[in-house]
């Protein structure tokens, strides 16, 4: 059997000297998808990292400005809008909305929470996400409670992702507003 198979073998491959067009375009075709499939992972990937710089340079940028927003002794209610024209930020926009509110502290002690208006998306598991309390409200809080005046921060910065898409980040606080 083995020899009558070298017999056969020697047959076929006796004339032949070097690789078919076919197997060479079989080996190109699967080749060219390959590096397609390697080329199409590594754009995507720069994509990513240069959506997460500028989403970076978003957050920095919004945490700088609520920082200083605080750190100011006296606050006056304003709604701005600009673009910045720092090379670094080359089509970022800020939006800083500083309003006068006043909070009950009765609604808070029985909600706690500042403010049922606000949804936070946070990525955090349901079970701990917006959390509002479990514990039920206590029988002898005050139907009205004290209003406490305060000013509610929010800072937001537009960028772009691309050439068509813009992102907002968007950070949130509030000061107390000082009685005079």
């Amino acid at each position: 059997m083995i020899i009558f198979y070298r017999k056969i073998k020697a047959k076929i491959f006796k004339n032949r000297k070097g690789v078919s067009l076919i197997e060479v375009s079989l080996a190109l075709s699967i080749a060219a998808t390959i590096s397609i499939s390697v080329l199409g992972l590594v754009s995507s990937a720069y994509r990513m990292q240069l959506k997460a710089q500028k989403l970076e340079l978003a957050s920095n940028l919004a945490r700088a400005k609520m920082t200083q927003i605080l750190s100011m002794p006296v606050l006056e209610p304003t709604n701005q809008k600009g673009v910045l024209d720092i090379p670094l930020y080359n089509g970022f926009e800020y939006e800083l909305i500083i309003r006068e509110e006043n909070i009950d502290l009765a609604k808070v002690s029985q909600t706690g929470s500042l403010d049922t208006q606000i949804n936070v998306d946070d990525q955090l598991p349901a079970s701990v996400q917006n959390y509002k309390g479990k514990e039920k409200a206590v029988e002898d809080v005050t139907a009205t409670g004290a209003l406490i005046p305060i000013y509610r921060i929010i800072v937001k910065i537009t960028f772009p992702v691309d050439n068509k898409n813009k992102n907002t980040y968007e950070v949130v606080s509030i000061k107390a507003a000082k009685q005079l």
